[in-house]
């Protein structure tokens, strides 16, 4: 299995049994810290917004990365 999130020069792919950007890229921690760790203003190409600024959505939303992302302190 194989989760393919973005790809350089592709904003966005729809074909059967693959979607890029990933359709919950922006609501999964464990997939945005990583990229917000790489590069905070890397932007969702679908929703136009920093992955830094989802991953505060998504921590508003959800509370605190420590103990739901074994990266993140």
């Amino acid at each position: 299995d194989l989760d393919l999130l973005l790809m350089r020069g592709c904003p966005t792919l729809e074909v059967p049994g693959l979607t890029m950007p990933h359709p919950r890229l922006h609501a999964r921690a464990f997939v945005l810290a990583p990229l917000v760790e790489l590069n905070a203003d890397l932007h969702h190409p679908a929703l136009g917004r920093s992955m830094g600024a989802l991953l505060d959505d998504e921590i508003d939303r959800h509370g605190p990365l420590a103990g739901r992302c074994d990266r993140v302190a």
